[in-house]
Formats: structure tokens, C-alpha cells, sequence
């Protein structure tokens, strides 16, 4: 079972919401979806924009902010415990749930669902591969009653 440490950084709009309990449903949908079986561990960081636009730009040379980012450590079969590391950018979520309809905590959990998914593997830089990693979380949102989050852009 995959450990989950999660922390609210410089934003305090986080504490509204269970963030353990999110985190928990997000990183146990993808396990359970794929049998993945691992004792590593996930840090969740839920945070603002500020930070992220600057890790952003630090470590990706993007100068903008984004709704997370997400840092996955290659197994190469090191003592790593750490599996990766997931930053959220509170206002970028809400800003986008707003202008796509949707609450704030089903957006959300769409991101660590995809943010967890990047983390065990997944990517979309080809068509293929982003077909399929929608696909999936399309089935996961579903088994906690969210819709297609792609249907309704």
C-alpha cells in the first residue's frame, strides 16, 4: 500500500477541505485499479500558485503557474522510499472548475487522480497515450459518482 504525506503550504484556503481523505480516495482508486502494490510513499504538497509557477519555472523552465505538478523518482531499484511528489495550485483549480462548470472537489480530484496516475507511469505527450490515461480517469472518476471531466469542456 502506497504511504500518503500529505501538507498544506502558504495557503490557507486548503484547510477547507479534508485533504487527507481526498488524497486517500485519489492514490487508493489508482492502486486498487491496477493491482499496484508498493511500499512507497506519495508527498502531496497543497499549495498555491506562487509556489508552483516558481517550481514551474525552476525545474521545468516554464514560467507560469499550472493545477499541479507532478515529480515522480525513477525505481531503479534504490532504497528510494519515495515514489514522487504532487504540488497543487489552489487557485489554478478553481479558476479552471469555475470557467468548466464543475465544483471545486471534483476538479480536484480529477488532478490527483491524473497528478497519481503520471506518478506510476502514465503520460499524454502522444495522442495514444493521452487517449488512454483520460480513458482511465474517466473509469476511476466514475466509481466515486464524478462525470466524464472531459465531456464537459
Amino acid at each position: 500500500m502506497i504511504k500518503i504525506e500529505t501538507n498544506i503550504f502558504e495557503e490557507n484556503k486548503w484547510k477547507d477541505f479534508d485533504i487527507d481523505n481526498m488524497a486517500k480516495i485519489a492514490v487508493d482508486l489508482v492502486e486498487k485499479s491496477h493491482e499496484f502494490n508498493s511500499d512507497k510513499e506519495i508527498s502531496i504538497v497543497f499549495t498555491n500558485n506562487h509556489k508552483v509557477h516558481e517550481l514551474n519555472r525552476d525545474y521545468r523552465g516554464k514560467d507560469k503557474s499550472t493545477n499541479i505538478l507532478t515529480f515522480a523518482f525513477n525505481d531503479d531499484g534504490s532504497d528510494n522510499y519515495i515514489l514522487g511528489e504532487l504540488f497543487l495550485a489552489f487557485d489554478v483549480i478553481d479558476v479552471e472548475a469555475n470557467e468548466q462548470g464543475k465544483t471545486f472537489y471534483n476538479h480536484c480530484m480529477h488532478i490527483l487522480i491524473h497528478g497519481v496516475l503520471h506518478l506510476i507511469g502514465y503520460d499524454h505527450i502522444e495522442d495514444d497515450e493521452a487517449e488512454d490515461m483520460e480513458s482511465l480517469e474517466i473509469e476511476l472518476l466514475s466509481k466515486i459518482n464524478i462525470e466524464n471531466p472531459y465531456k464537459l469542456l
